[in-house]
């Protein structure tokens, strides 16, 4: 492209029609026809030389001029790289402070997001820190419940013992009943000695009537522990969906089993219970129907 702007700038060289090798001859001859017919003995005349003179001037002009042209358009061109090459330096110092003030943007930006990163994570090893100390509390209350949820096993334990020895009274009252309903011979004795029995079935009685109370302030705690163990569970939940590394989601998970099984374990001695409660029931019905009986028949003539 810059050819084709250079092209017209080029000074035309062409020889004159006076200077094409062609041309010479002609002018030769035609001297030569110029020159009269002379005898040969005639003295010899010299030949004008002034139109080969003015050929190499003209050649010479001619040259000069081209060389001055190419001068000038050398010197044009050169101007035109330097104004080039000054434009290309500007670019590239522009681009150069552009891409310095990007740099600088960047690297301003990586400076925020690590300080960002560290403060994230000096929050997420508070916020670690803090849900062990949670989950330590935790697994206290939970050996506390479980040695608690020990105990009362074992005093249900000895109660249910308590009350198949009751139950085991009870059986042999009812033999004792049998074997006095066919002696009605002597009234008096059984009279006394229901009266007798009357008084320490009314104390049995009463005393299972505490123990169902017992059992019902028992039950009641029991709930209570279970609640407190669902709530713990609900909170063990969102503190596992609070944390973010993957051993504590380990540790929850554990935990969260560990909960569970206590959980069932309190569900089942609830339920143990609840039979316990319902065989007492049964128990003192029995025995309630039995001291009906035993008045029934003293009352008999």
């Amino acid at each position: 492209m810059r050819d084709r702007e250079f092209e017209g700038e080029l000074p035309s060289i062409r020889a004159t029609a006076d200077e094409r090798p062609g041309t010479l001859e002609p002018q030769a001859e035609k001297a030569d026809k110029e020159i009269p017919n002379e005898p040969l003995r005639s003295p010899v005349r010299s030949e004008p030389k002034g139109s080969g003179n003015g050929a190499l001037w003209a050649l010479c002009a001619a040259l000069s001029l081209g060389l001055v042209g190419l001068g000038y358009w050398s010197h044009q061109q050169q101007t035109r790289l330097q104004q080039q090459l000054v434009a290309t330096q500007n670019s590239f110092a522009r681009i150069s402070e552009e891409a310095a003030g990007r740099i600088q943007d960047i690297t301003g930006k990586v400076s925020a997001t690590e300080s960002t990163l560290s403060e994230t994570e000096q929050a997420r090893a508070a916020q670690l820190t803090a849900l062990e100390k949670g989950v330590q509390e935790l697994t206290r209350k939970l050996e506390q419940q479980a040695s608690t949820l020990a105990s009362l096993q074992q005093s249900g334990e000895a109660r249910q013992r308590r009350l198949d020895g009751i139950s085991g009274q009870a059986n042999e009252l009812q033999e004792r009943l049998e074997a006095q309903s066919g002696r009605l011979g002597s009234l008096d004795e059984a009279l006394k000695q229901g009266g007798q029995r009357h008084e320490s079935l009314a104390g049995e009685l009463g005393g299972l009537r505490e123990e169902i109370r017992a059992l019902a302030g028992l039950e009641q705690r029991i709930g209570e522990q279970a609640e407190q163990l669902r709530r713990q569970q609900s909170t063990l939940q969102s503190l596992s969906n609070q944390a973010s590394a993957r051993n504590l989601d380990q540790e929850m998970l554990v935990l969260r089993s560990e909960i569970d099984q206590r959980l069932s374990s309190t569900e089942d001695a609830l339920a143990a219970i609840d039979s316990y409660r319902l065989q007492t029931n049964r128990t003192l019905n029995t025995l309630q129907n039995q001291l009906n009986t035993l008045q029934q028949r003293v009352g008999q003539p």
